[in-house]
């Protein structure tokens, strides 16, 4: 698992706003860019039903939106919670 202290990743869905905007790209678009396009360049073959799934709070898309939930798409459980759920 990737910890976000050793990576970029919690300015990739600002990158793909930006990247967006300059293509003229829908902001579903953009979110596809770092989401099912991944999976469909790797040729990953993903469940629906197995997915992950990130809540934000705010638009993904702009500067200040932040991962309220994250759940683990196999076996549903919680991976992340701001504020901590008891």
């Amino acid at each position: 698992m990737v910890h976000i202290a050793d990576s970029h990743i919690q300015s990739l869905l600002l990158e793909a706003s930006w990247a967006a905007k300059y293509a003229g790209l829908s902001e579903r678009a953009a979110i596809d860019l770092v989401s099912r396009n991944i999976e469909k360049i790797l040729g990953i073959k993903a469940k629906e039903e197995s997915r992950d799934i990130v809540v934000f709070e705010g638009n993904p898309l702009e500067f200040g939106a932040s991962v309220v939930v994250s759940l683990d798409g196999d076996d549903k459980s919680v991976m992340d919670c701001w504020p901590d759920a008891e």
